[in-house]
């Protein structure tokens, strides 16, 4: 499993990850897990910056390469320049402000709101 995360994360706090990682290590020490920090990003940004880690990653597992056993925790820094990166932007408050999406129920050929 690989762990993407940015150390000024604001939306889930590095700590928590952290956390969660290293217990999951302590009850489970046969586990494969990659824990990659990205040094200064946040979010989202933390998956631009970490995007050849994750793209190394997933390659890997489809050319059959085996995960290490173990956990490990690597720290990255981008080699773009932090504030370079979009900032965040207010989730939840862009989510209560989005209209609601209807979803259609397909019946018979014909689509009809639901209510």
């Amino acid at each position: 499993m690989l762990v993407l995360h940015g150390s000024a994360d604001a939306v889930v706090h590095y700590s928590v990850t952290a956390a969660a990682v290293e217990h999951t290590c302590a009850l489970y020490p046969g586990s494969q897990i990659k824990f990659a920090v990205m040094e200064g990003t946040s979010h989202v940004p933390a998956l631009y910056a970490g995007q050849q880690v994750w793209l190394e990653f997933i390659a890997d597992r489809f050319m059959g390469v085996r995960a290490t056993e173990g956990c490990s925790v690597r720290s990255y820094t981008s080699l773009r320049k932090v504030e370079t990166y979009q900032a965040e932007l207010a989730y939840y408050l862009q989510i209560a402000l989005e209209d609601y999406v209807v979803a259609l129920l397909v019946r018979r050929g014909n689509a009809r709101a639901l209510d």
